[in-house]
């Protein structure tokens, strides 16, 4: 019966006043859904949330905050429609869908995200509107899973859709449905103007950092982590950085330096822009059927005007070096590393857990790696001083690469005392424009960051 309309009907607890979701609906309690995919792709809130509302040319959109958050309605209804109206602009001005939910689940702590047919559900801590930096990122995330709706539940692989839920769908795309995605929605907040260039370049910061200071980028391409997405991205273990990717973060990556690559060869008439829209036009010709592999990079093609046989062999099959900073610089750009070379560093990445400082990652070519330290060990002492986030930094200063060091730890449990010879430290890049811009490189970065 998976093809057959079916109809829901919700009984409410009697404390309870409201349903939140992307079905449509008969009467207050009483939706449909014209088949089982749009059924279960269609989640329900029912509760006493916050509903928000503005319209788009006539089509409502709903904003359901479940829990307590400090936020102001006005600034969330004025953030999400500008969101959704430079996105629908982006694609022609036509609304696909008769009405759009946004469910948004106010939490202690935690983030993410998933996307729906005419919905999305995502998680923001309810404390932090108030942060700037923190809601620029939730504001990336909104873009994100709205952008889904044309990028993955229209324009998608072929093999996510129909599918085949008996088994797990597995498909070598996810670097396109994602990783364009990333590109794409930090892209979209800063075309809207809720962010300015500076701000814009702190995304990519760190989406570079977080695949340019890792090695896992040698080991695994784009299309082998969307393949094994089921087996090692969602189960990642303490060496993940290091022998992996996510298609993500190197997913945005290689697609803005396709979009560059576009740009700067057909003189800044085009860009990945206009593959987007040529792949919504094959959705909208044939909706049965997702995209495969050979037609994305014959669109690229056909859009750069020349093949594109080395840029996918190398960084979408291939583990070459991604030559990100090679790129900016076409678009007046550059990449400055921001560590000091005489200082002492690690190579971890730690965090505080009930007042404990615990190591969450090793990074491959630093101090701790190379030495023995581990995932989840605690650091209790620096050469005989006790440590915590605040006082490391102090107490490795004045210490230098080259220099021994002694550490104790505690590994479950156990206290054991490492010794340490320091390398240099891991860089930490920063990307910013540069001071001298010739008008080719400002044409480029125009075409790619349109104000």
């Amino acid at each position: 019966m998976e093809e057959c309309r079916c109809v829901l009907t919700v009984e409410l607890p009697k404390d309870w006043k409201k349903i939140s979701t992307g079905l449509n609906k008969i009467s207050e309690d009483v939706f449909y859904a014209d088949n089982y995919d749009i059924l279960i792709d269609s989640p329900l809130e029912m509760g006493n949330q916050n509903i928000l509302e503005f319209e788009i040319q006539g089509i409502k959109h709903f904003i359901c905050l479940t829990g307590e958050g400090k936020y102001k309605d006005e600034i969330i209804i004025n953030d999400f429609r500008k969101i959704a109206e430079e996105q629908i602009k982006f694609f022609g001005g036509k609304i696909p869908y008769e009405h759009y939910t946004f469910i948004i689940h106010l939490v202690e702590k935690g983030g993410g995200g998933l996307e729906h047919l005419n919905s999305f559900v995502a998680q923001f801590a309810r404390l932090n509107f108030s942060d700037e930096n923190l809601y620029r990122k939730f504001l990336g995330l909104v873009s994100h899973e709205y952008f889904h709706l044309w990028n993955v539940k229209r324009i998608r692989p072929f093999e996510l859709g129909p599918f085949d839920y008996n088994k797990e769908n597995y498909t070598k795309s996810l670097w396109i449905a994602e990783g364009w995605t990333s590109f794409f929605d930090n892209l979209f907040i800063r075309r809207c103007g809720l962010i300015n260039d500076e701000e814009y370049f702190e995304f990519i910061e760190n989406e570079y950092n977080d695949v340019m200071r890792f090695k896992g980028r040698f080991h695994q391409s784009l299309s082998e982590s969307s393949f094994d997405t089921w087996i090692k991205f969602y189960r990642k273990d303490e060496n993940f950085s290091n022998t992996q990717i996510s298609y993500y973060t190197k997913g945005a990556l290689v697609a803005m330096m396709l979009n560059i690559e576009i740009i700067k060869n057909t003189n800044c008439e085009k860009s990945l822009d206009d593959v987007m829209r040529i792949l919504y036009k094959d959705y909208e010709k044939d909706r049965s059927k997702g995209y495969t592999q050979e037609r994305i990079k014959e669109v690229c093609e056909s859009v750069n005007g020349g093949e594109l046989n080395e840029f996918w062999k190398m960084y979408v099959y291939g583990t070459d070096e991604i030559p990100v900073e090679e790129y900016l610089g076409f678009a007046g750009m550059e990449v400055t590393d921001t560590t000091n070379s005489a200082s002492a560093d690690l190579g971890i990445e730690s965090r505080t857990e009930n007042g404990k400082l615990i190591i969450i990652k090793v990074i491959d070519g630093g101090s701790s790696y190379k030495y023995g330290l581990n995932f989840r060990d605690e650091i209790i002492s620096v050469n005989n001083f006790r440590v915590n986030e605040e006082n490391i930094k102090s107490i490795l200063s004045g210490i230098k690469p080259g220099d021994e060091i002694k550490v104790i730890i505690s590994r479950e449990g156990l206290i054991k005392e490492i010794s340490l010879t320091l390398l240099k430290p891991i860089p930490k890049f920063k990307i910013k424009r540069m001071e001298i811009i010739t008008d080719l490189q400002e044409k480029v970065f125009q075409k790619w960051i349109p104000g």
